[in-house]
């Protein structure tokens, strides 16, 4: 079993290729599922990390990035729009042995594009533009670039195409793809540049992917918002959800430690959850309060199961 784990995430895409990454308290990162070269490996690795001293870690399922302790950044994996930052379009393997960026606090990577925050609350992004999702008026970037694109940020998220920030004062920018209203602008036009003007004020947290907007696939029953819903091009001005402590996707942890629609009663009892990570076209994973982690199995986007599996060994 896996267990001293620090944080989890898990994501997929499309094309079908879904990842979990676990960070142990010890700074060593474990990752499975599919892999670069399509192979699969569905459980935990038992002997070698992935890669030691990291901080930070976040995958699209495509590709993987980790900040180690000391601010440097590193990502492997598809590397098709050169969204590895290493300079080149050629997949890699393994994790690589030198950063790509220093001074990095946080990363996102989306579906063909990769978001930095820089210890100085700037953002960076490089990869794909085809939708502006990198807030520049490049045609791509093959390495980060050496200015910030946004400043005074706290906190960032990549969805497939698009990318929000959270400010420090709490307000929520968006750029990049908006055909389903994702970007909370009030139409469904692409914005190549980070809004210059709050989506939303009083936020903690953000994802992209508690408050939602766009075209999510989620869950109508649990009140968050249907695949087949109605889309809302401005964030509503209700809450989905209270008492909440943090978000992933279409999931949600509750300050009390409960995932609303997916803990199940007889598999959860006595547990109680810390962190969660949710992909909409793989599986969902919640670490429990002990360091154990526990995977609910999905395959594009639809869960396999009602209850959440501990990972011991094989996580379908």
């Amino acid at each position: 079993m896996l267990t001293g784990v620090e944080s989890v995430v898990t994501a997929g895409t499309n094309e079908a290729r879904s990842t979990t990454c676990a960070l142990k308290t010890t700074g060593d990162l474990f990752c499975w599922g599919q892999s670069v070269n399509d192979a699969v490996n569905p459980s935990p690795p038992a002997i070698a990390a992935v890669l030691t001293g990291v901080a930070d870690v976040s995958t699209s399922g495509g590709h993987t990035c980790a900040i180690t302790k000391v601010g440097g950044l590193r990502c492997w994996g598809k590397n098709w729009s050169g969204q590895l930052g290493d300079g080149t379009d050629s997949d890699r393997f393994d994790a690589p042995k030198h950063d790509v960026l220093t001074g990095a606090s946080a990363v996102a990577a989306g579906n063909s594009h990769t978001c930095a925050l820089t210890t100085n609350g700037g953002v960076r992004c490089w990869g794909s533009n085809q939708y502006g999702q990198l807030g520049d008026d490049s045609t791509g970037r093959f390495a980060p670039p050496a200015s910030d694109v946004l400043t005074d940020i706290k906190a960032i998220a990549a969805g497939e195409y698009h990318t929000c920030a959270l400010t420090k004062s709490g307000g929520v920018r968006c750029w990049g793809r908006n055909d389903f209203g994702q970007l909370g602008i009030g139409t469904d036009s692409n914005f190549e540049a980070p809004a210059t003007s709050d989506v939303l004020t009083g936020v903690k947290a953000v994802t992209a992917g508690v408050r939602c907007w766009g075209n999510v696939y989620g869950n109508a029953t649990s009140g968050m918002c249907g695949y087949h819903s109605i889309c809302l091009f401005l964030p509503p001005t209700t809450d989905s959800y209270t008492g909440v402590k943090a978000i992933s996707n279409r999931m949600v942890l509750t300050e009390a430690g409960e995932v609303p629609g997916y803990t199940g009663a007889d598999a959860t009892r006595g547990i109680v959850f810390k962190a969660i990570s949710a992909s909409s076209w793989g599986g969902r994973c919640a670490l429990t309060e002990g360091g154990g982690l526990r995977c609910w199995p999905g395959n594009f986007g639809s869960e396999c199961r009602a209850t959440p599996v501990p990972v011991v060994g094989s996580c379908q």
